[in-house]
């Protein structure tokens, strides 16, 4: 927890002297070349944004990988953003460590005051960074960078109010029983993005339907929203006749180096008929299933190998 707060403290260190400069006006060239490369503005020599629309809306497949070879140095050149993600990697690693999720009921105060704080730094700290962004979208506006300080923290928050809902939610079973599908779309999460991708660069990429630059934001959380929810159905599915989706299974096949088992055994496809089983559920109910399993000895050869090997 300790490592997460010190990589977190970089882009606040950052955003926070980009608003120091912004606010003194001294900025000499050096420092504004900089605020701009981190920033992914014009001024680090990409594409503007102008270059990316035409590109997207009508070039060729060839422009759009031409363009997008241009941002790698930019891209895979070190910056705040990946202490950020590894942040927030630590994060969870802290959550697996408390066992947060092996046993929630146990963490239920520590839950709950997570949700709270969460939603509260989370709404104030996103509220900023989109008003400093509307209000001021240059890259050395105190507005904006005093925006994007916020959402250093506002952002992690947000997703822990999320996170701790969802946990707290699978309580009771009315919605255990309603949240039981996301579990499917977790197990083929890889798969998912991809399948996302694939849509998306359709609808909105010229060699699509070339609707790049032309959607609302509204229509495009409605876009969003119809996506998932195919998928979801989808997930089950898939599933209910294979072990994994079809890039984690291949993903896991040249982990092992090993041509992995794809189709779901006839006894457990009948037993998943029901839907698959969400994670965060009560303790007594984890060691009740766990127990009773063991007992019955009908734990499953591929189960046990795989905690087995994660010991």
């Amino acid at each position: 927890l300790v490592g997460a707060g010190a990589l977190l403290a970089i882009p606040m260190l950052f955003f926070g002297l980009t608003t120091y400069a912004s606010i003194t006006g001294h900025v000499n060239p050096q420092v504004k070349e900089w605020i701009a490369y981190e920033n992914g503005s014009e001024a680090d020599g990409g594409g503007t944004s102008d270059d990316f629309s035409d590109t997207y809306a009508r070039g060729s497949y060839a422009e759009m990988i031409t363009l997008r070879a241009g941002e790698l140095p930019r891209d895979m050149s070190p910056d705040t953003d990946d202490a950020y993600v590894l942040a927030l990697f630590l994060l969870g690693l802290y959550a697996g460590r408390r066992r947060i999720f092996h046993d929630v009921s146990a963490h239920l105060p520590f839950i709950r005051r997570v949700q709270r704080w969460g939603l509260i730094i989370g709404v104030a700290g996103n509220a900023a960074f989109a008003i400093g962004g509307s209000f001021a979208p240059s890259p050395t506006s105190v507005a904006q960078n005093l925006g994007r300080l916020c959402l250093v923290v506002a952002a992690p928050a947000l997703m822990l109010f999320y996170a701790s809902s969802v946990i707290l939610m699978t309580q009771r079973e009315t919605w255990r029983r309603r949240l039981a599908p996301l579990a499917a779309v977790g197990r083929t999460a890889l798969s998912n993005y991809l399948l996302q991708s694939l849509i998306c660069t359709t609808i909105f990429y010229s060699y699509g339907l070339a609707l790049f630059g032309k959607i609302r934001p509204s229509l495009g959380l409605l876009l969003t929203t119809i996506i998932f929810l195919i998928q979801i159905p989808l997930s089950v599915w898939w599933l209910r006749r294979f072990q994994f989706g079809p890039v984690e299974w291949l993903w896991r096949s040249l982990t092992y180096w090993q041509c992995q088992p794809m189709r779901v055994s006839p006894g457990r496809a009948q037993a998943s008929d029901s839907g698959p089983a969400i994670l965060c559920r009560r303790s007594g109910d984890q060691h009740g299933e766990v127990s009773g399993e063991r007992r019955r000895g009908g734990g499953r050869p591929e189960a046990d190998a795989a905690t087995t090997e994660s010991r």
